[in-house]
C-alpha cells in the first residue's frame, strides 16, 4: 500500500472511526489531529495503527506525534543548505528523489542538534524526537541503516539521572502544602510506586477495602499488565474519605475527573503547586524540573527501599507488574504476597522515621522506669549526651556521683 493514499475501504473506515477516536480521546494536546490537519497527505491513522501494533499503547502514538510536530517545526526553519523541505510531506518527496543519497542522515543530524542545542531539549527528549522521526522514514518506505545512522547522526549522550528520593520529612512538608486530594495522592504514591498515568485511573471499585492491608488491582496504562499494590490504613482512610466527599461511584476516577494525559498533566500540575509552596522546588542542572520531587521519583523510592529491606527481587518486581516476574509473583499464595506487603508498608510509611524515634523512645522510657510522655526527643538527646560523658568515668567516679545523687534527694 503506499503510505501516501488515502484508506478507502469499508473495513478500514469502520475501525478507522473506531481507533482514531480512542486516539483523539487520549490526545489532551491535540498533536495528531494538528498533523492530520498540515499535513493531510500522509496517511497518519496508517501509522499510528502501526505504532500501536508494535507497541500496544496509545500513549506512544502520542509521544510520537509529539516527536513529529517538533520535526515539523524544525523542517519550517529558514536556514537549511543541503535540502530545501519546508514540510514532512515534501521532505518525503525529496528524499525519494534518485540523488537523495544519504540525505536522511543530514536530515536526522540537523534534526538532534536542533533539538539538543537550539531548543536546548534533554538528551532523552531529543531520543524520543528523533525516533518519532525514523519511526515515520522507516514506516514511509525511507531506508535508514543502524550503521550509517551511527556513524552519520550525533545523538547527545543521555546521562542518568542518579537522583536520590527526598527524605521523608521533604515530603511530608511537600504534602501539608497540598490540598487534601493531593496529600492522599502522595500518601497512595509513597505507600505504592505508581506512574502517574497509573495513578490518574484509580477508581473506587479497584480497591479491596475489607482486606488487610488494602489491596488494589488495576492494568499497567503503559504495557497492560496486571499491577497489585497495598496500602496503609492511614491511606485506605484518605481515599474513603475522598469517594465519600465528592460521592463518587463504583466507575469514577479517584484522583482525576477523567483518565487521558491531559489529566495526568492537571494532577501533575496540582502535585507541582505543592512542591513550589513548600520551597522545594530548585532545578536541577542535570534532571527533572522539579530535581528529586517529581512524581516518578516516588516509584524509584519505593523500590529502592522495597530492595533495601531484604524484600525478593521477582516480588518487588511482579508488584510493579513487570511482564518477566508475573508468573513466579503470581504463583505466590495471596497471604505470602500480604506479608511482604506488610514489610514493605511499614518501611515504605511517610511517618516511618517518626514511629522509629518513638519506638527508641518508648524503650528508653521502660528501662529508665518513667513515663513515655515524660521524655521526648530534646530529652533524649540530652540523655544521650550523659551518657556518653559517664561512659567515661571510672567506677570510683560513678559511685560518688551516686551518693551525691542520693543524698540530694
Amino acid at each position: 500500500m503506499n503510505p501516501h493514499e488515502p484508506i478507502t475501504t469499508t473495513t478500514q473506515i469502520n475501525v478507522k472511526a473506531l481507533t482514531e477516536q480512542k486516539i483523539v480521546s487520549y490526545d489532551g494536546g491535540k498533536k495528531y489531529a494538528h498533523l492530520v490537519a498540515t499535513e493531510p497527505k500522509l496517511a497518519w491513522f496508517d501509522f499510528a495503527e502501526n505504532v500501536y501494533k508494535l507497541s500496544d499503547s496509545i500513549p506512544s502514538i502520542i509521544t510520537y506525534c509529539r516527536g513529529l510536530c517538533k520535526f515539523q517545526e524544525f523542517l519550517a526553519q529558514a536556514n537549511k543548505t543541503k535540502y530545501a523541505a519546508k514540510t514532512i510531506t515534501t521532505l518525503i518527496d525529496e528524499l525519494k528523489q534518485p540523488n537523495a543519497n544519504g540525505l536522511v542522515y543530514a536530515v536526522l543530524n540537523d534534526f538532534s542538534t536542533y533539538c539538543h542545542s537550539r531548543k536546548g531539549y534533554a538528551p532523552a527528549s531529543t531520543f524520543i524526537f528523533v525516533q518519532s522521526a525514523c519511526r515515520l522514514l522507516a514506516f514511509l518506505e525511507i531506508e535508514i541503516d543502524t550503521k550509517k545512522f551511527k556513524n552519520h547522526v550525533s545523538m547527545p549522550k543521555v546521562k542518568p539521572l542518579r537522583e536520590e528520593y527526598p527524605p521523608n520529612e521533604e515530603i511530608r512538608k511537600i504534602a501539608d502544602c497540598a490540598s487534601f486530594r493531593i496529600r492522599t495522592l502522595i500518601h497512595t504514591l509513597c505507600d505504592y510506586g505508581f506512574e502517574p498515568a497509573d495513578i490518574a485511573q484509580l477508581k473506587p471499585k479497584h480497591f479491596k477495602f475489607d482486606e488487610d492491608p488494602i489491596r488494589c488491582k488495576i492494568d499497567r496504562e503503559k504495557t497492560g499488565e496486571p499491577l497489585e499494590a497495598f496500602f496503609s490504613k492511614q491511606t485506605a482512610d484518605g481515599i474513603k474519605q475522598l469517594i465519600a466527599v465528592n460521592k463518587l461511584e463504583p466507575d469514577d476516577y479517584i484522583f482525576a475527573n477523567d483518565f487521558t494525559p491531559f489529566s495526568t498533566n492537571s494532577i501533575r500540575m496540582r502535585y507541582n503547586a505543592a512542591v513550589e509552596k513548600s520551597g522545594l522546588n530548585k532545578k536541577t542542572r542535570e534532571g527533572h524540573k522539579y530535581g528529586k520531587y517529581h512524581l516518578k521519583i516516588y516509584k524509584k523510592r519505593w523500590f529502592s527501599i522495597a530492595i533495601a529491606i531484604g524484600v525478593p527481587d521477582y516480588i518487588v518486581q511482579g508488584m510493579l507488574g513487570r511482564k518477566k516476574y508475573l508468573d513466579e509473583y503470581n504463583a505466590q499464595p495471596l497471604e505470602k504476597r500480604q506479608e511482604f506487603a506488610r514489610k514493605i508498608l511499614k518501611a515504605v510509611n511517610l511517618y516511618a522515621d517518626k514511629a522509629d524515634k518513638q519506638e527508641v523512645i518508648n524503650k528508653a522510657a521502660e528501662i529508665i522506669g518513667i513515663d513515655p510522655s515524660a521524655l521526648d526527643e530534646t530529652k533524649l538527646q540530652a540523655f544521650k549526651g550523659l551518657l556518653s560523658q559517664f561512659s567515661k568515668l571510672p567506677v570510683e567516679k560513678l559511685d560518688q556521683i551516686s551518693k551525691i545523687l542520693q543524698s540530694g534527694q
